[in-house]
């Protein structure tokens, strides 16, 4: 059993993970946790971190060490090609990281993003039997009236991760149904808009007493489970608030209360915890930011659950080095695709990985090729007639316009054909060969360690 709770950051943005290294330090001082800081850092070349004053070990884990860790790794597994994809540089690769260098432990996760606090209604009117959370979105300008509220966010995780569900006094049942969510890809149903109300509820179901809790994850407000249309849309009434900052609504919660669950379709790796003791699976390695939609297909198993803990984290997009919104809103629709059909395919679900059927369930069809196209044009032609802004408006034409192959219908279904084949390639490479990595990690580990550096 881990001794220590780690927390893991994962970032491309090395001059902006100083200060979250700093907030949650504040936060682990402040309920008098001493708390390891692990950043794992995916920019091209180390910058350093700035800690001064932070209280809490933190350690680094960057090009160099990266490059050290893999070169050990393939001189014992060969397959230098396959390995270094799956922890390349991307939104899985990166995480993937941080399963290798805490193989053995617990460890929470936060993204560069997120902030060790929730955004509270102060209406805090009581759920009703089979609520979880309600929440709702609110205009910017009136977050002044809410409530920042902090949490004792290592308590949260430590008291569930690695326990079986029968020890834990939460309500329990199968899964969590959002309503404003499909549950098997985690996408809006329809416009997000503010006034908008949210609510969790609670789906009656067994969960074995003697599962134990692999997976946790706090609630989250701020940024919270907003798809790329959605900024698409503010983007089209006021180009330059998404392009400075965020969205001008924001998700606040009114109410919630901590829960354990047998499946769990919401997992947010960007606030979870993990029991990583006995190994875990991959996050898939993908650049279409799903690569945690393999723990929601993995704990399906009967012998694993998950929980939301009794705390809120505090998300704000950052839009520093992320793709264009033409190439998102794009992508965010091949990866929707590519979730469901993976689902479709999976004929096994083991201890650390799963297993699909890759050949001949992968193909995309003229019909939805066309509905992904339109929604490119629909962007295109609301862009050129907008007046205000006309420069942001003439930048986001262009990209729409390369990032959908010139609506060119031939050109752009092979290219989102290509995507969709290359990606489910990977996927399907590296839940085969993760076993074995995980295997050598664990002796790598054994025979003098990863390669890590001490900051402070």
């Amino acid at each position: 059993m881990a001794s220590e709770v780690k927390l893991t950051i994962p970032t491309y943005r090395n001059e902006h993970v100083s200060d979250t290294v700093r907030a949650y330090d504040e936060n682990f001082t402040k309920y008098g946790h001493k708390v390891p800081i692990l950043v794992f850092d995916d920019s091209p070349q180390e910058t350093g971190l700035d800690v001064g004053g932070v209280r809490n070990r933190v350690l680094y884990v960057g090009p160099n060490e990266k490059a050290g860790f893999l070169d050990e790794l393939i001189a014992r597994i060969g397959n230098g090609e396959l390995v270094r994809k799956i922890f390349r540089p991307s939104y899985g690769g990166n995480r993937n990281f941080t399963l290798a260098y805490t193989l053995g432990e617990h460890f929470i996760s936060a993204d560069d993003d997120m902030r060790p606090y929730g955004i509270i209604a102060r209406d805090r009117t009581p759920l009703n039997e089979r609520e979880i959370s309600r929440g709702r979105y609110i205009d910017r300008k009136d977050l002044p009236s809410m409530e920042r509220v902090e949490f004792d966010l290592y308590g949260a995780f430590s008291d569930v991760l690695g326990k079986k569900a029968g020890s834990i006094n939460y309500d329990k049942g199968a899964l969590l149904v959002d309503n404003l969510m499909d549950l098997m890809t985690n996408m809006t149903n329809g416009k997000l808009k503010v006034g908008t109300r949210n609510v969790l509820t609670l789906k009656k179901g067994n969960v074995r007493p003697d599962a134990t809790i692999k997976h946790a994850q706090t609630f989250r407000t701020g940024s919270a489970d907003v798809d790329i249309i959605d900024y698409v849309d503010e983007f089209l009434e006021d180009p330059t608030l998404i392009s400075v900052n965020d969205m001008k609504k924001v998700y606040v919660i009114e109410n919630f209360r901590p829960v354990v669950t047998n499946e769990n379709w919401r997992v947010d790796c960007g606030v979870s915890g993990y029991d990583n003791s006995e190994g875990l699976p991959p996050f898939f390695p993908t650049k279409l930011r799903f690569e945690d939609y393999i723990f929601r297909l993995w704990l399906q198993r009967e012998d694993v659950a998950s929980a939301h803990v009794g705390a809120v984290q505090n998300h704000s997009r950052n839009p520093y080095g992320r793709d264009s919104l033409a190439s998102e809103l794009l992508y965010e629709d091949v990866g929707k695709m590519l979730k469901l059909m993976i689902y479709d395919s999976i004929t096994k679900i083991d201890k650390v990985n799963l297993e699909f059927i890759l050949d001949g369930n992968f193909r995309i069809s003229d019909e939805k090729a066309g509905e992904l196209l339109k929604k490119g044009e629909w962007a295109f032609e609301t862009s050129k007639s907008a007046d205000k802004h006309r420069g942001y408006y003439d930048t986001f034409m262009r990209e729409v316009y390369r990032a959908f192959q010139e609506f060119n219908f031939k050109r752009f279904k092979e290219h989102i054909q290509g995507v969709v084949d290359d990606e489910a390639k990977l996927i399907s490479q590296t839940l085969e060969v993760w076993p074995q990595i995980l295997s050598e990690v664990e002796a790598v580990k054994k025979n003098g360690g990863m390669p890590i550096k001490v900051v402070n």
